[in-house]
């Protein structure tokens, strides 16, 4: 899985929340944790899409 794939979705995903990349408030370190949770959740799930995959830990990291 490519790492720089994730984190475009993700980022993407994120602008939903926040308006735009540069109001991401998110460290570096909460990128790669959130990147790994999107890996473990993408390689135990049953033919899932990732988009889905990075939706659902989006808004649990969000709701938090």
């Amino acid at each position: 899985m490519n790492k720089s794939l994730i984190k475009k979705m993700l980022i993407n995903c994120l602008t939903d929340y926040f308006g735009a990349p540069e109001a991401i408030p998110l460290t570096a370190i909460e990128y790669d944790l959130l990147i790994d949770k999107i890996k473990t959740q993408y390689t135990h799930a049953n033919k899932e899409a990732l988009y889905i995959i990075i939706q659902d830990v989006v808004y649990d990291y969000i709701t938090k």
